[in-house]
């Protein structure tokens, strides 16, 4: 590295530490790139001087364990002041090197290699790096453009010179026309949560004693934080409607997961259908308040490439431009409003939600592209074709085009449908109307929300491996006891081949999710608990699914062998034909008369109680004693707290409210 300082005569340039002539080397550079070749060597030199010069009193170090973690709109507000700073984004440009003429200890001028990147943060805040000489930072940067996914810069922001009018070479360039830039130190992979939201040094001492508190007084850190949801967002309700509880239980746990599962992706992922207003928001505003970063998708407006990214070759290099999930890199995306996408949206965005739930990657699909890491969470919400098209009666639908994409549907590991109550709503609605009120703050400026995320953050730079080897038999029961109990229900569905490994891969994410959501480096028979509990949600939306599970296409769906199907889920209960129809025409959105289900019910043997009500043997012909339900599901019954599921009531603190 050629020691550019020293071409200043001043001798007080002669002593500096390498960190600071890399500056100097840097910001020559940056000089020359700025003149473009259009002002001799040695005007540069003037130039470049009186920068250095402007710039030398307010030099500052900068280290890793020191800098502060800021957004590049905080870094700018600091520039002058040259603090030591952390920036994590995306490397979305690097200029192709060239060849420049660096000062050298002698006075003379020495060819070196140099390069420049733009580099966008989390906020979508830009900025552009000064000259880089060192080989290095160099290699890194390069890596980093490779392969996406975010990326750490340590440096200094400072104020340089982005226009000169060459006609004026002896004035100080920049005078007149100048920017931020950043000058880089050094660069690598971010992996740490606590730099993802830029958390300060008191702020990680903090979350450290929060958590100490926690464990000294038996309180997990699941707890806690469901807790401190209930509470923020003012929900109200819980009690008579567990399964939202368990929502946000499970925006605490795809928070905290992290890593891979083998060769998959270790983030969990879930999908909400349900009637309007009746809490499918509800996770969404959750995980904006837990989650280390997140994204907000409409159905009517996202297309692959504001998904993924754009790449375009320029002259001076690829010129890539994350999209909404890189974007959301190690934190959540939620999708509202999925009904709307139709088939042929499917057809382009399902590849690419399928491999980001499969393997925590995306890619351009032009040629040349990036290839981003995106370990992205997915919260999807949808309605159903019949909770969308009310008081028309006699009009068969298909059901909504994701409904029906078999590829993501296996994929995702969560499917928790939230059944139509009005009068439910209505109470709850009754309810809310005690605790809303005015507020001043959106919900990420809101003081319990950033602490809640150091929570998050903290656990999951605390706890990035946990040993699930003492549970290894267990998973291997409960799963071999969901073998046999969903066999009826699949076992003439050749398309539900791929669920056993899916199913076991999701088992394993939220084993593994539990554990550290409990603060805890192992996994326990609760953990184990709680990922049956949530499995046995996705694996009973999908056995009412019509049949069979297809890809988007337009065979029709076997009318009888459905309606058999949903009189087999009820079997052992008291039912009556009217009930039975309208939850068939709700869930299927295929009308269906009561006098059809009638001879449905009598056909799987009903026993006629009198008052239009039938009880339906426990055994139905085919069930092999099964009942031909998910004995295992959990729907009826909330867990008293995250950390016992085998309590039967919600949380006394837990609430809820609907959209």
């Amino acid at each position: 590295m050629s020691t550019s300082s020293q071409s200043c005569d001043d001798n007080k340039h002669s002593n500096m530490r390498d960190d600071l002539r890399c500056f100097f080397q840097a910001a020559f550079a940056h000089v020359q790139r700025a003149f473009d070749g259009q002002v001799s060597p040695d005007d540069v030199l003037k130039i470049g001087r009186g920068v250095i010069d402007d710039l030398l009193g307010q030099f500052a170090n900068a280290e890793w364990d020191t800098a502060d973690p800021l957004t590049i709109r905080q870094a700018k507000r600091l520039g002058m002041e040259m603090h030591g700073v952390r920036l994590v984004g995306h490397v979305t440009l690097l200029r192709e090197p060239q060849v420049v003429a660096l000062p050298t200890e002698d006075g003379g001028w020495d060819d070196s290699e140099t390069t420049c990147a733009e580099f966008v943060d989390l906020a979508g805040d830009t900025i552009e790096t000064i000259g880089i000489t060192e080989r290095s930072i160099i290699d890194k940067l390069q890596e980093r453009h490779k392969n996406g996914g975010p990326t750490e810069l340590l440096g200094i922001v400072v104020l340089m010179p982005t226009r000169v009018d060459p006609k004026r070479a002896d004035h100080v360039a920049g005078n007149y026309h100048r920017a931020f830039y950043v000058h880089v130190v050094d660069v690598r992979q971010s992996s740490s949560s606590l730099d993802l939201i830029g958390a300060t040094l008191s702020e990680r001492d903090w979350v450290a004693k929060t958590l100490g508190d926690l464990r000294d007084k038996g309180i997990s850190p699941l707890t806690h934080l469901y807790e401190q949801v209930v509470a923020g967002l003012g929900v109200v309700g819980v009690d008579e409607f567990p399964l939202l509880g368990e929502l946000l239980e499970f925006v605490v746990l795809q928070a905290v997961s992290s890593g891979r599962v083998n060769n998959s992706s270790g983030r969990i992922h879930i999908l909400i259908p349900g009637p309007p207003g009746q809490g499918k928001k509800l996770p969404s505003l959750a995980a904006q308040a837990l989650a280390v970063s997140c994204v907000q998708l409409s159905a009517a407006k996202i297309s692959a490439a504001g998904l993924v990214g754009t790449s375009r070759s320029t002259r001076e290099g690829w010129l890539s431009q994350p999209g909404a999930l890189v974007r959301a890199a190690h934190g959540i995306a939620v999708l509202q409003d999925a009904h709307g996408l139709s088939e042929a949206d499917l057809r382009k965005l399902g590849p690419v939600l399928q491999e980001l739930i499969e393997d925590g990657l995306v890619r351009d699909s032009v040629a040349g592209g990036r290839t981003w890491e995106t370990p992205v969470g997915l919260i999807i919400d949808m309605n159903r074709v019949s909770q969308l098209h009310s008081g028309q009666p006699g009009k068969s639908r298909a059901e909504a085009a994701l409904a029906r994409l078999r590829p993501l549907l296996s994929r995702i590991d969560v499917i928790a449908e939230i059944p139509a109550n009005p009068g439910r709503a209505w109470r709850i609605g009754a309810r809310m109307l005690r605790t809303l009120s005015q507020t001043g703050q959106k919900l990420e400026q809101q003081t319990w929300a950033r602490e809640a995320k150091l929570v998050v953050a903290s656990l999951r730079d605390t706890l990035p491996i946990i040993d699930i080897e003492p549970m290894r038999d267990a998973m291997t029961a409960k799963f071999d006891e969901l073998r046999q109990i969903n066999a009826p229900l699949f076992a003439n569905r050749d398309d539900a081949g791929d669920l056993a490994t899916r199913t076991a891969v999701s088992m394993t994410r939220l084993v593994l999710a539990s554990a550290r959501a409990c603060g805890r480096a192992h996994a326990i028979q609760d953990d184990v608990d709680r990922a049956v509990r949530f499995l046995n949600k996705k694996l009973k939306f999908l056995a009412l699914l019509p049949l069979p599970l297809v890809h988007l296409s337009d065979c029709p769906p076997n009318r009888a062998a459905r309606r058999e199907e949903w009189v087999r889920q009820h079997a052992g209960q008291t039912v009556t034909s009217s009930t039975l129809a309208d939850e068939y025409r709700r869930t299927t959105g295929e009308e269906v008369s009561e006098r059809t289900m009638r001879r449905d019910i009598q056909d799987a043997g009903g026993i006629w109680h009198g008052n239009g009500r039938w009880l339906l043997p426990s055994t139905l012909n085919g069930d092999n004693g099964s009942g031909g339900g998910v004995t295992l599901d959990c729907d009826a019954a909330a867990p008293h707290s995250p950390d016992t599921a085998q309590e039967t009531q919600g949380p006394s603190t837990s609430q809820s409210q609907g959209d």
